[in-house]
C-alpha cells in the first residue's frame, strides 16, 4: 500500500535525492557535486516520504512560492516508478488540499 507522509529526516531525503538512479535527472549545472549536496531545511519547504508498505520508493518536495501557489518536485527511485508514482501523486494532492492553503500547483 502506497503512503505519502511528511518527513523531517534529512538523511533520508539526501539518500533519495542523491541516489545514482535519481541524481542525474534532478540536478542542474549550478548544483554542488553529488557528494556535497545537502537538502534545504524545513520549514521553508516540506519533504514527503513515499513508501510502498515499509519500503521507501521516493520523495516529494513541496515548496510554497506564495500563500496559495506551491511548487512540487518528485524523486522516484526505480522501484517506485509507474503505478506507485501515480498513487503518490493522488495522495499528495489530497494532503495538500487538507493541510495547506494551496490553490495552484506548479
Amino acid at each position: 500500500m502506497i503512503t505519502v507522509l511528511p518527513t523531517d529526516d534529512l538523511a533520508l531525503v539526501r539518500a533519495v535525492f542523491t541516489d545514482p538512479a535519481v541524481w542525474p535527472f534532478i540536478h542542474d549545472d549550478g548544483a554542488p557535486a553529488q557528494a556535497d549536496w545537502t537538502p534545504a531545511e524545513p520549514p521553508a519547504l516540506t519533504y514527503m516520504a513515499i513508501r510502498d508498505d515499509a519500503e521507501l520508493i521516493g520523495m516529494l518536495l513541496v515548496y510554497p512560492l506564495n500563500h496559495v501557489l506551491y511548487e512540487l518536485h518528485s524523486t522516484m527511485l526505480p522501484v517506485g516508478r509507474g503505478a506507485g508514482s501515480v498513487e503518490a501523486a493522488r495522495q499528495l494532492l489530497a494532503w495538500l488540499w487538507e493541510n495547506t492553503p494551496a490553490q495552484t500547483l506548479l
